[in-house]
C-alpha cells in the first residue's frame, strides 16, 4: 500500500509525498533513511526525524523492488 508522507526537508520546503515504501535503513552517520519511489516515479530517501505525518492510502501497488522491512 502507498503511503502520504508530510515531510519537511532541510532546505524548510514542506509538504505531503505519496510513495511506495522500500528500505528503512540507518546510515554510518547515524541517520534513520526511509527509502521510496515517489509520485514522480524517483527513487528517494528520507531522513525518518524530517518525517511529520504518515497516513496509509488506499492505493496499492506492484512492488519493482524487494522490499524490506
Amino acid at each position: 500500500m502507498k503511503v502520504e508522507l508530510d515531510y519537511r526537508a532541510m532546505n524548510g520546503r514542506w509538504g505531503p509525498r505519496i510513495v511506495e515504501p522500500y528500505s528503512f535503513r540507518l546510515t554510518k552517520a547515524g541517520n534513520f533513511i526511509l527509502y521510496v519511489v515517489n509520485d514522480r516515479d524517483q527513487i528517494r530517501g528520507y531522513r525518518a526525524d524530517l518525517v511529520v505525518g504518515v497516513r496509509p492510502t488506499s492505493e496499492t501497488f506492484v512492488p519493482r523492488f524487494a522490499v524490506e522491512f
